[in-house]
């Protein structure tokens, strides 16, 4: 075989001495320009929020101590199966039981059925089971309440288990403490809606935003 002539290049275009021009190796590919995050969203996504967990745990704890006083001093109390009377007044009251072992509240007052007759003869059906707000704390949790008629009241409740069961009026304490903790949880979700919404959703980059070219072989 002949040797190779070194005056033969096989790419015309490509001499090893011709200066460097960028516009025969790259080519410029604009890429579009990505939006800002809305950081001043998050920021007031991360108040909203901490706003709604301080308002959550106080709605918390201002339960947790009025269940506690309750239970410690409450109007009647008695023993499921089983009944008590007591002389109501005309204001809300609240059933509620406690069992012997704490935390076990949840599972025991779902099978608490209550019967309230009022002094003036009709009679209101509380069930455990079936609540629109219950709470729970501890070895104590709500069966549900009732609005009072001024004069001699029985409630009877029945449970497979052997229970204490007790009733109280509700104080304005607790009713702050139940809607501090519904509040707070709404707040909670907004704020961490707007947080999510603030970083993963981006601004639309403006008409006069500048494009960095990205070059590619």
């Amino acid at each position: 075989m002949p040797p190779p002539d070194p005056q033969f290049n096989p790419n015309p275009q490509y001499n090893p001495g011709a200066p460097f021009n960028p516009s025969t190796h790259f080519n410029p590919a604009p890429q579009p320009a990505q939006g800002k995050r809305r950081w001043g969203l998050v920021i007031i996504g991360i108040v909203v929020a901490v706003l709604g967990l301080g308002a959550l745990v106080v709605g918390a704890f201002a339960g947790f101590v009025e269940q506690t006083r309750s239970a410690l001093d409450p109007e009647a109390e008695g023993r499921v199966p089983g009944s008590l009377s007591f002389d109501a007044d005309d204001k809300t009251y609240v059933v509620s039981v406690q069992s012997e072992r704490f935390g076990a509240s949840a599972s025991t007052v779902a099978n608490v059925v209550c019967t309230v007759t009022l002094a003036n003869g009709s009679t209101v059906e509380l069930d455990g089971g079936r609540q629109a707000i219950a709470e729970e704390s501890g070895n104590i949790a709500t069966v549900g309440s009732f609005d009072g008629v001024a004069g001699r009241t029985t409630i009877a409740c029945t449970s497979p288990d052997e229970i204490r069961f007790f009733v109280d009026d509700e104080s304005v304490a607790k009713r702050l403490g139940t809607i501090g903790m519904i509040v707070g949880a709404i707040v909670l979700t907004i704020g961490a809606a707007l947080i999510q919404f603030g970083v993963f959703v981006r601004k639309k980059p403006t008409s006069g935003s500048a494009v960095a070219p990205a070059w590619t072989r």
